[in-house]
C-alpha cells in the first residue's frame, strides 16, 4: 500500500504553470459560445490539415474530425438563434437539444426574416448538408462511439467516407453560419449601443 508521504506532490491536471505560452485562458469573456464553438472548428481543421499534409491516419482521425464540425455546426445555431431572437425582441428560452435538424428549423426562419433580400441559393445548399448529417448522426453519438446503448452498431451501412470531400461539403454550410452570425451580432451590437444613448 502507497503511503500518503510517499506520493510526491503533482501540480493540478487543470492548472497553469510557469511556461506561459502553454497557459490557456479561461473565463476572460463575457459570452463564450463563440469562442467554443470556434474552439471545435479549429481542432477540426487542425486534423484535416494534418491528414492531407500526412495522408495518414484518417482511419482514426475521421471520427473526431465529424464530431468536432458536427458540435461547432450546433453550436454556432444555437449562438445564431439566441441572438436572432434578442435582436427581433422575441423570447429566446430554448429547450435543450443536440438536433441538427430542429435548431435549423428555428434558424432558418430567422436568416429569412433577418436577411430577406439575400439569395436564398445558400439556405438550401446549407439545408441539405444539415439533413444529410442529421440523417447520418441524429442524436449525435454516431462519431464518439462505435456503438450505441443497446449495443447497436453507429455507422452500420457505410464503409468509405472521403475526408476532403466531407470538407468541402461544409465549406458553404460554415461560410453562412459565419456570415449570419456575424452579421446579427453586429445589429444586435448597434441596437444595444442605440438603446443606452437614448
Amino acid at each position: 500500500m502507497i503511503k500518503k508521504k510517499e506520493i510526491k506532490e503533482s501540480p493540478k491536471l487543470f492548472g497553469p504553470r510557469n511556461d506561459g505560452y502553454h497557459n490557456a485562458c479561461v473565463n476572460y469573456m463575457n459570452d463564450p459560445w463563440y469562442l467554443y464553438a470556434m474552439g471545435y472548428k479549429a481542432a477540426a481543421d487542425i486534423l484535416i490539415n494534418n491528414i492531407k499534409d500526412t495522408q495518414t491516419h484518417q482511419d482514426m482521425l475521421l471520427y473526431p474530425i465529424v464530431y468536432l464540425y458536427r458540435q461547432y455546426i450546433e453550436l454556432m445555431l444555437k449562438i445564431f438563434i439566441r441572438d436572432s431572437q434578442r435582436l427581433l425582441d422575441k423570447s429566446f428560452k430554448t429547450k435543450p437539444s443536440h438536433g441538427l435538424k430542429k435548431l435549423w428549423e428555428k434558424a432558418r426562419p430567422l436568416i429569412e426574416e433577418i436577411y430577406h433580400e439575400e439569395d436564398i441559393t445558400p439556405l438550401l445548399e446549407a439545408e441539405l448538408v444539415i439533413i444529410e448529417f442529421e440523417s447520418m448522426d441524429p442524436y449525435a453519438t454516431a462519431f464518439r462511439y462505435p456503438e450505441d446503448n443497446n449495443g447497436k452498431k453507429s455507422l452500420p451501412d457505410i464503409k468509405l467516407i472521403n475526408i476532403a470531400q466531407f470538407e468541402e461539403r461544409l465549406e458553404n454550410l460554415i461560410d453562412l453560419l459565419e456570415g449570419v452570425t456575424a452579421g446579427v451580432s453586429e445589429y444586435l451590437s448597434n441596437k444595444l449601443d442605440m438603446n443606452e444613448y437614448y
